[in-house]
């Protein structure tokens, strides 16, 4: 070592600045590049987390864009859920169905030869109280009555008919069966209370 330090000493002052600075960019490349590269990768991790936390902003901005919607729509359902509710009494009965069915009939002029009540069915918050008829009629009074039943203020459906032709002489009658729903309103607590008794 004391050599290497003598024949430093022996050189001359240009070759002692060359071999100094020669050290110091050795040292400088080794050192501070080794310096600049964790630097360079913890800012790469820093951009990738970056760009990771504006992908979750932007996926919550989106989520809560989408549960406006949600929101929207809930409260748009709910409105047409009471107006539905308001259409759909809680207190008819078969028998009210088959005073629509004969309003039909009047304001169409049409005479029902046969109503025969059906079983009731339960749908969620409603029941169905269905009655088959059947009549003979023309296609206008036909029509009529179609226009009468969705008129009317209760709600009413025709999910089912059939149509033939009259096997009498006359080809405008037309043979119609024909099943017409009229919906209440089902409550849950009433029945959860019948079955309690």
């Amino acid at each position: 070592m004391i050599q290497i330090l003598a024949r430093i000493v022996s050189l001359d002052y240009p070759k002692v600045i060359f071999i100094g600075l020669f050290f110091c960019g050795i040292y400088y490349f080794l050192y501070f590049q080794d310096s600049a590269n964790q630097l360079e990768t913890k800012l790469s991790g820093l951009k990738a987390t970056l760009s990771q936390e504006e992908a979750k902003a932007k996926d919550t901005k989106e989520t809560e864009s989408r549960a406006e919607i949600v929101k929207k729509n809930v409260a748009e359902l709910s409105k047409n859920l009471d107006t539905v509710q308001k259409r759909l009494p809680g207190n008819i009965t078969t028998s009210d169905v088959i005073s629509f069915i004969e309003y039909f009939s009047r304001e169409t002029q049409i005479q029902i030869s046969s109503k025969t009540p059906l079983n009731p069915v339960r749908e969620d918050i409603t029941e169905k109280l269905p009655v088959s008829i059947s009549f003979a009629t023309t296609y206008a009074k036909l029509g009529k009555f179609f226009v009468a039943a969705a008129n009317y203020d209760r709600i009413t459906t025709i999910p089912k008919y059939t149509i033939r032709r009259s096997n009498e002489k006359d080809a405008q009658n037309l043979q119609i069966e024909m099943e017409i729903n009229g919906y209440r309103a089902f409550d849950s607590k009433d029945e959860t209370k019948k079955e309690q008794k």
